[in-house]
């Protein structure tokens, strides 16, 4: 089974959305949450973290 994780980071009433590609199979080209596959080995925690930098110019 594969484990995913979705996380929204809010700042001062706003909310970081990803736009997805139109490649994609499911939900092509809408705005959603950040989110991604838990590689094996990470937390969580790291996995939303990650993708939430993946998704935007924001690094840690």
């Amino acid at each position: 089974m594969v484990e995913v994780v979705v996380g929204a980071l809010l700042l001062e009433g706003r909310v970081l959305l990803a736009h997805r590609r139109p490649d994609k199979h499911a939900y092509p080209g809408v705005w959603d949450l950040p989110g991604g596959v838990v590689e094996d080995g990470e937390t969580e925690l790291v996995a939303s973290a990650v993708s939430c930098a993946r998704s935007s110019a924001w690094r840690s």
